[in-house]
This record gives C-alpha cells, sequence and structure tokens, in this order.
C-alpha cells in the first residue's frame, strides 16, 4: 500500500508484483483484503480493439489510508532496523565459526 500511495498512479498486478519483488499470486490476496478494507480500488478496463480486458489497481486517498500510513515506519527507522540486522547477521555468523571449532 505504501508503494501504491507514494507512486500516485494506479498499476496492473504484473507489473506491480515485479516492482515489490513479489508473486503475482500472493499480491492478489493482499488486493482483495485492501480492497475490503476500502483502501484499494481495483477496475476492469476493456480494450475496444482487442477487446482484451485489463485490471488496475490503485489506493484510495481518504481518511482511512492516511490512519494506515501513520502505522509505516520512517525512513530512519528502516535504516536503523537494517543496520541490527546486520549486526545480528554478523553475530549470528561468529557463533557459527565458533561452534564448528568445538
Amino acid at each position: 500500500l505504501n508503494h501504491m500511495l507514494l507512486a500516485f498512479k494506479p498499476f496492473a498486478l504484473k507489473a506491480l508484483a515485479e516492482e515489490l519483488n513479489t508473486s503475482e499470486n500472493t499480491l492478489e490476496w493482499v488486493m482483495l483484503s485492501l480492497i475490503d478494507k476500502g483502501l484499494v480500488s481495483k477496475k476492469d478496463f476493456t480494450s475496444a480493439k482487442s477487446g482484451r480486458t485489463k485490471t488496475l489497481y490503485w489506493a484510495l486517498y481518504g481518511i482511512k489510508t492516511k490512519e494506515v500510513n501513520l502505522i509505516f515506519a520512517s525512513g530512519e527507522e528502516i535504516s536503523k532496523t537494517k543496520a541490527e540486522l546486520d549486526d545480528l547477521r554478523r553475530s549470528e555468523a561468529a557463533v557459527h565459526s565458533a561452534i564448528q571449532n568445538i
């Protein structure tokens, strides 16, 4: 949802899945949940020439969305958490190395 809010554009499910490095099936379940909560809208567009249908999803910019957006972590919090994760991984590698030496 955060990605969709910041992009200010509608997304096809396939394109959004590629940008978020996830599968379309997983993202489809997330979209259904977000639609049920009134945070995302979905619309099917049919091409007049080919008759093909394209489904687009976009974030709804309302009060509920603003409330949800307050829950997201700030860039500083994300950076701090990533640094902490890197430290924990290094500690884990050191422990594995010590265990192998025993």
